[in-house]
């Protein structure tokens, strides 16, 4: 995927998991504490996949590129 394709899936997830909009919607507490870590979640791959170097690095190791 592009990087503009992975950035409109992130902001579409965050607007999703965000737990101050899940609060506004009235969310329990449980679902805003699992949103919370999907959320988490997100934002790590977010961080891998919008960075070029940490990209290639993942590519290879799903490949078996490392310690294969």
């Amino acid at each position: 995927a592009s990087f503009e394709e992975v950035k409109k899936r992130y902001r579409e997830l965050v607007k999703k998991y965000h737990p101050d909009i899940l609060m506004g919607r009235g969310e329990s507490e449980e679902m805003i504490e699992r949103s919370t870590r999907k959320l988490q979640e997100i934002n790590e791959a977010y961080q891998v996949l919008s960075d070029d170097q940490k990209r290639q690095q993942y590519d290879m190791y799903r490949k078996g590129g490392v310690g294969a």
